[in-house]
């Protein structure tokens, strides 16, 4: 990741903490433009100048920290975010998608305090996109999610991203993980509302959609939670989950009548 030396982050925060509301709001769109184009490297690099990124990464996480080595006034960080969220709210499907993807990662690592008025005016229009960039959005939908709301709350825009057809099974997966953080009694009942297209009876547990999803659900709630919740699956999909933890993150047994569970199992 590039950044600048000490001398080169004074006159960038001079130069940008110079500029007016309406200049900083541009220079962030333009730069969103550029990078999200098909740009050369070298166009790229300079397309938050004066801040220089590596090309090769991803942009979002850069800026994300190139702006905090700069420690911009609260009022500057304030006009960011409110940048952010306008992008994100006015995106439509004539833009580029790519451009409303990297506004809303950059809103899930520099904080967005008008985030949630943003997506929901996203998702309040018709979105005709190609299933490339659906998908896209999905991804960048649930990272800001997961990052900067409730989990009350991200369940209802994951419920939104349904009826719009945003509906990539990584992004659900992880929806799915952190809402059940507010419930974790009703995990199986989020994998059936959100993955409703899952056979979970033909799927194998040991895929690598299972995997992500038994990665997510321990990560999230815990062990232990876990355990307690898939000790005695009532149904079909709570069967599938607890094979799919314990084909992948959790040996459970019972000895005794007392509970044994082991976390990251061999090959992991």
């Amino acid at each position: 990741m590039s950044s600048l030396p000490p001398q080169g982050r004074l006159m960038a925060r001079q130069e940008l903490t110079g500029l007016s509301e309406q200049d900083w709001r541009e220079w962030l769109a333009h730069g969103a433009s550029v990078w999200t184009s098909r740009s050369h490297l070298s166009e790229r690099v300079a397309a938050f100048a004066p801040i220089v990124l590596d090309p090769r990464e991803p942009g979002p996480p850069q800026l994300d920290e190139a702006l905090r080595q700069l420690h911009l006034p609260r009022e500057t960080k304030r006009i960011t975010q409110i940048a952010i969220a306008d992008s994100i709210a006015t995106w439509s499907s004539g833009d580029d998608a790519e451009c409303a993807c990297f506004f809303l990662e950059l809103a899930g690592w520099f904080g967005c305090q008008r985030i949630e008025t943003a997506i929901r005016a996203l998702l309040s229009r018709p979105i005709y996109t190609g299933n490339r960039a659906r998908e896209q959005l999905a991804h960048s939908l649930a990272f800001v999610l997961c990052r900067r709301v409730t989990p009350e709350a991200a369940l209802s825009f994951a419920r939104r991203m349904r009826e719009q057809r945003l509906v990539s099974p990584i992004a659900m997966i992880q929806l799915i993980a952190y809402a059940a953080t507010a419930a974790p009694s009703s995990l199986s009942q989020l994998v059936k509302e959100l993955l409703p297209e899952w056979d979970f009876v033909g799927s194998s547990p040991i895929s690598t959609l299972a995997r992500m999803l038994a990665d997510q659900v321990v990560d999230r709630l815990g062990a232990e939670t876990v355990v307690q919740i898939l000790l005695n699956p009532a149904d079909s999909i709570a069967q599938f989950l607890r094979s799919a933890v314990e084909a992948n993150r959790l040996s459970i047994t019972i000895r005794n009548e007392i509970l044994v569970f082991v976390g990251s199992i061999a090959g992991r």
